[in-house]
C-alpha cells in the first residue's frame, strides 16, 4: 500500500470565469500526507498544452486510421530538484507552493470535439525509484486573447438560378449581414433582397451551421453540423423586394478556432430559398464569434498585475461532430474569453531555498514550505497561425491559402466510417 495519501493539487483562479490565457501565472499549493518516511527523485509541477486528432476511413483492408499530435508548449517548476542522491521526507503532512508562468504566443484554446481535442493541463508529479509515479491533474479552461479585425462593414453574397427543367422562371437572392464579429447571444441582422421571376411560390429560410477541419498530415476531416434553424415569410411568384430577418446566436454556441494547425472551426449563416422540387438557391456568409472581451475591449483581469497588449490574429472555440467518434461527446462552451490584464508574482528571494540536512532530509523553511527558485523552462512554441479562406464554399476541402505542409492533395472523404470507440488521448 502507498505510503502517500490526499496527493491533491489546487490553483487559484486568477478571474471569475476561472480561465488562463497566454502569459498568465498559475498559482496554487500541492499537498499530501506521508504514512511513513519516503525516499523521492523529484516533484515537480507543469502545465502543458497539447492538440491531438483521430479518425479513420474506410473498411476492412482498406480501413486507415489517421491521427497527429501538437504540442505548443511545456512549463514546469520543481518543488523538490531532481538529483542523484534521492531526497527523503519524513512522516507526516507536506505542502508545497507553487507559481508557473503559461507562455507568450499564439496559443490555441481549449476544445473538445469528436475527433479532435486541446487540452491545456496542470499536473504535479511525484517521482520514486522503483515506483509508480504519484500524480494529480487539473484540466485548464483556456482562452486566445486576440484583437480581431477592426472592419466591421457589411458583408453580402449573391446567387441566381434557373427554376424548373424546361421554364425560363429565375430567381435571384442577395444576402447582407450588418457586420462579421459576433458574441454568443448577439443578434444577426439579415436582409434578404429577393427577385421572383418563376411561377413557383418559396420560402425564405435561414441557418447557423458550423465546419470543423481535422487535419493530420496530408488527409482531412470535415464536419458540418446546424447550430439553429429559422423559417422566414413565403415568396409569391413574381415577386420583387427585401425581406428581413434577425438571427439570434444561442448564448452555448461554439466559438471560432483560427489559429491551430490541425483543428479549424468555422461558423457560417446562409440564408436560402426552399422551392419545392427544385435545387434551393443560398447564399453562405462566413461569420466569426469571439467573446465579448475579443472586441477590442480591455478589462482588469485580475488583481494582481497587467500584463501587455498582444494582437495575435486568432479567435477561441471549439465544436461538435457526428454520432460516430474516436472521441467522447464535447464540452459545450463557450471558454469565456480572458481580458489582456493577468496576474504577476514577484520572483522568489535570495534565500528561498531548501534545506537539505545529513542524510537527505528535505528541511522545509518555516512557514514557507517550498523554498525553490521559480524556473519554469518552456520548450516548444506554438504552431503558426493558419487562416483559411472564408470565401470558399463551406464544404470545400481544399483551400488556397493553406500551407502545403498538411493541406491533403486528395478529397476527404465525408462517408467514411469512424473507429469504434477508443480510449481519449
Amino acid at each position: 500500500m502507498s505510503p502517500i495519501k490526499d496527493f491533491k493539487l489546487k490553483y487559484e483562479a486568477v478571474n471569475k470565469e476561472n480561465t488562463f490565457t497566454a502569459g498568465d501565472w498559475i498559482k496554487g499549493t500541492l499537498t499530501f500526507t506521508l504514512t511513513e518516511e519516503i525516499k523521492l527523485k523529484a516533484l515537480y509541477v507543469k502545465a502543458k498544452g497539447d492538440a491531438n486528432v483521430l479518425w479513420s476511413e474506410g473498411t476492412g483492408d482498406h480501413r486507415r486510421t489517421h491521427s497527429r499530435h501538437m504540442r505548443f508548449y511545456k512549463a514546469k517548476e520543481f518543488l523538490i530538484p531532481e538529483n542523484k542522491d534521492e531526497t527523503v521526507l519524513p512522516t507526516g503532512d507536506h505542502s508545497y507552493q507553487f507559481n508557473l508562468k503559461i507562455p507568450e504566443g499564439n496559443i490555441p484554446p481549449s476544445f473538445k470535439g469528436y475527433h479532435g481535442r486541446i487540452l491545456h493541463v496542470l499536473q504535479a508529479k511525484l517521482k520514486r525509484s522503483w515506483h509508480t509515479s504519484t500524480s494529480d491533474k487539473k484540466e485548464l479552461h483556456f482562452v486566445t486573447r486576440t484583437f480581431l479585425p477592426s472592419d466591421q462593414s457589411p458583408q453580402a453574397g449573391s446567387v441566381e438560378k434557373k427554376v424548373g427543367t424546361f421554364s425560363k422562371g429565375q430567381v435571384n437572392l442577395t444576402a447582407t449581414v450588418n457586420k462579421r464579429v459576433y458574441s454568443p447571444g448577439e443578434t444577426v441582422h439579415v436582409t434578404a433582397k429577393i427577385k421572383n421571376k418563376s411561377s413557383k411560390k418559396m420560402q425564405i429560410k435561414y441557418s447557423l451551421y458550423h465546419k470543423t477541419v481535422y487535419r493530420a498530415y496530408h488527409h482531412a476531416k470535415i464536419v458540418n453540423g446546424v447550430v439553429c434553424k429559422l423559417a422566414g415569410e413565403t415568396i409569391g411568384p413574381d415577386f420583387e423586394g427585401d425581406v428581413s430577418c434577425s438571427v439570434t446566436i444561442p448564448v452555448d454556441v461554439q466559438l471560432s478556432i483560427h489559429n491551430c494547425e490541425i483543428i479549424n472551426v468555422e461558423l457560417y449563416l446562409k440564408a436560402y430559398l426552399d422551392i419545392s422540387f427544385g435545387l434551393d438557391p443560398e447564399v453562405a456568409l462566413p461569420l466569426i464569434i469571439a467573446s465579448p472581451g475579443q472586441h477590442g475591449q480591455h478589462s482588469q483581469h485580475s488583481q494582481h498585475g497587467q500584463h501587455g497588449q498582444h494582437g495575435f490574429p486568432n479567435v477561441p472555440g471549439a465544436i461538435c461532430g457526428p454520432s460516430s467518434s474516436d472521441f467522447p461527446p464535447p464540452f459545450y462552451g463557450p471558454y469565456p474569453t480572458v481580458p489582456p490584464n493577468a496576474c504577476a508574482y514577484p520572483p522568489p528571494g535570495p534565500n528561498q531555498y531548501p534545506n537539505i540536512l545529513a542524510g537527505g532530509y528535505y528541511n522545509p523553511t518555516p512557514g514557507y514550505n517550498n523554498q525553490m527558485p521559480l524556473a519554469p523552462v518552456p520548450y516548444g512554441y506554438p504552431a503558426a497561425p493558419v487562416m483559411l479562406n472564408p470565401c470558399q464554399p463551406p464544404g470545400s476541402a481544399m483551400n488556397a491559402q493553406a500551407p502545403p505542409s498538411y493541406m491533403s492533395i486528395y478529397p476527404p472523404s465525408q462517408s467514411g466510417t469512424d473507429m469504434d470507440k477508443k480510449t481519449p488521448l
